[in-house]
């Protein structure tokens, strides 16, 4: 059991902006917390091709301002226990019918499918069939648990990091209203690796429209990178990812600015987004655009 994990939240709070919600970081997954709603920002992590991983949070953690901050949870000295038909119990600001959606594509591991998972006062219950494979980062009191794993379960998958060093060192460093088009902003990344890194998948995770604001953006229509559109289907707001008609490729040591365009106007300096994007890697990154 693993009950001992924190949530990281962040919740913005200025004069001329009320009401956005708590953007909350809990077991591997990145969501906005609404008061009637809340929205996946990221793919979950907790189970990946029946193996299950558990990464505590670190403590103390408590930022305030403006500048931004980035958190990785670093599975350090990462081991790995098979275990016949195992139960995790994990605290969770999640309901069940949340778990039930995210965990979908995972029922074929879970004991009796949705009916193997539970929330109750707080905490989440996964019932699993047959031996799996427990990756976890070790309390002190576990230290001599299992043995140090080689590998994360699900990295050929991709996990979804908030304004990553990388992917590939590939970062977001401006965003900016595109004039006179106000429905197009462009956004500048810049790779710092040594190595070239391609994108090949997106999708619109939400659009958070401030109060008054009028119709929101429901769909990004248009993606350019180096003179071409290269979107195929519009990305769809809370839809899945969509391919790229070109990947989007970032040279290494260098800059590169994209320009994305919605179907409606945006409200520079007041409206939320985020894009999610897929790298040619599997690896997945999430950035959040004030």
């Amino acid at each position: 059991n693993l009950t001992g994990n924190q949530f990281i939240e962040y919740t913005p709070s200025y004069s001329e902006y009320r009401d956005a919600g708590t953007i909350r970081y809990e077991n591997s997954l990145v969501y906005h917390d609404f008061a009637d709603a809340n929205v996946a920002l990221s793919s979950q992590r907790l189970v990946r091709n029946g193996d299950i991983l558990l990464i505590p949070n670190e403590p103390g953690i408590n930022e305030q301002g403006v500048d931004r901050v980035t958190y990785e949870p670093t599975p350090s000295q990462l081991r790995v226990k098979p275990v016949d038909d195992p139960t995790i119990e994990i605290p969770t600001e999640l309901a069940e019918e949340d778990w039930e959606g995210l965990l979908e594509d995972e029922l074929n591991v879970i004991k009796d499918g949705t009916d193997g998972i539970t929330v109750e006062d707080g905490l989440l219950t996964v019932e699993f069939e047959g031996e799996r494979r427990i990756f976890f980062t070790p309390l002190p009191e576990q230290s001599d648990l299992g043995e140090e794993a080689e590998d994360d379960p699900g990295e050929d998958e991709g996990g979804a990091t908030i304004n990553p060093a990388g992917p590939d060192d590939v970062s977001l460093i401006e965003a900016e209203l595109r004039s006179p088009r106000n429905n197009e902003t462009t956004l500048t990344f810049r790779n710092s690796a040594d190595e070239n890194a391609g994108i090949e998948a997106g999708r619109l995770p939400f659009y958070l429209r401030s109060p008054g604001g009028g119709d929101r953006p429901e769909r990004i229509t248009r993606v350019e990178a180096d003179g071409s559109d290269v979107i195929g289907n519009d990305w769809i707001v809370r839809s899945d990812f969509e391919d790229l008609d070109d990947p989007i490729i970032f040279q290494a040591n260098d800059q590169k600015t994209i320009i994305i365009g919605f179907d409606e106007n945006i409200r520079s300096g007041q409206d939320i987004f985020a894009i999610e994007v897929r790298f040619e890697t599997g690896e997945r990154s999430t950035y959040f655009i004030g």
